[in-house]
């Protein structure tokens, strides 16, 4: 076996999060608009480096011709980045945004999870910043075996890109994986990828009512590359109010420390 490896430069604490915003609109009659502001603001109160989301639009919002992802780096302010990842329809799909402090190394082509015997045609995304590689995906919410499909081609793609020797950037996947920790899909992730994140419910999320299950999840890619994980929550309505309006998944982030490249 190979050292670990590492970066050459200082230590950093990247927080990212995982987040399904239901398209920014899943309680858009309640709040009288898109929930960019309640996203906006739970990614600032916490200090949110990265965000993986599901369920964002490209231009499906009606007020607007642009990426739901661009509107809310609009929103968080200048210099945030953001990538869409299309899946079935090729106006829905992942997104990333990410703060002006991570340089965008490179925009990676999605990985195409095709619909198999599940609902439809799904995605991973992933963006290469200067000192991580960060991608996001949603898997199918009916179909075991697509699930299994999803991870061994996101599996694959990791390998082949950012395998044992191959960098010294943490590689960090998130996102709905639409099952739960003791099921197979999360299982076959941990045969290659580490949990990091808590198992703490996400899902679903009501006003005045608990959720069930933890569906939302973080991983880091076994590549040998060194690294330390620190805090992870879910963010819960005693944690910030806006968050039973935000979506009706509770967003999950986790603390993961490790050295820049230079």
């Amino acid at each position: 076996n190979k050292e670990p490896s590492e970066g050459s430069g200082p230590s950093m604490t990247l927080r990212v999060m995982s987040y399904n915003v239901g398209a920014f609109n899943k309680y858009k009659e309640q709040l009288g608009h898109y929930s960019y502001p309640e996203v906006a603001q739970i990614l600032k109160d916490f200090n949110v480096g990265v965000v993986g989301m599901n369920e964002t639009d490209k231009g499906w919002d009606r007020t607007s011709k642009h990426y739901q992802a661009q509107e809310l780096a609009k929103e968080l302010g200048e210099g945030w980045t953001y990538y869409f990842a299309s899946a079935a329809n090729n106006m829905y799909g992942n997104s990333i945004v990410a703060s002006p402090d991570h340089k965008v190394v490179k925009e990676w082509n999605k990985v195409t999870i095709p619909k198999g015997d599940g609902s439809e045609i799904r995605s991973m995304g992933a963006v290469e910043y200067e000192d991580f590689v960060f991608c996001v995906t949603h898997l199918d919410h009916k179909s075991e075996n697509a699930q299994i499909t999803g991870v061994n081609l996101i599996t694959d793609w990791a390998e082949k890109n950012f395998g044992s020797g191959k960098t010294t950037k943490p590689v960090i996947l998130l996102g709905d994986m639409n099952c739960e920790p003791k099921d197979k899909a999360i299982v076959k992730f941990k045969e290659k990828w580490t949990l990091v994140s808590s198992t703490e419910l996400t899902f679903p999320c009501k006003p005045n009512q608990s959720p069930t299950k933890c569906i939302d999840f973080i991983f880091v890619y076994n590549n040998g590359v060194k690294y330390e994980v620190g805090e992870s929550h879910a963010v819960t309505p005693a944690r910030h109010s806006n968050v039973t309006l935000a979506s009706d998944h509770l967003p999950m982030y986790a603390d993961i420390t490790f050295k820049k490249q230079k």
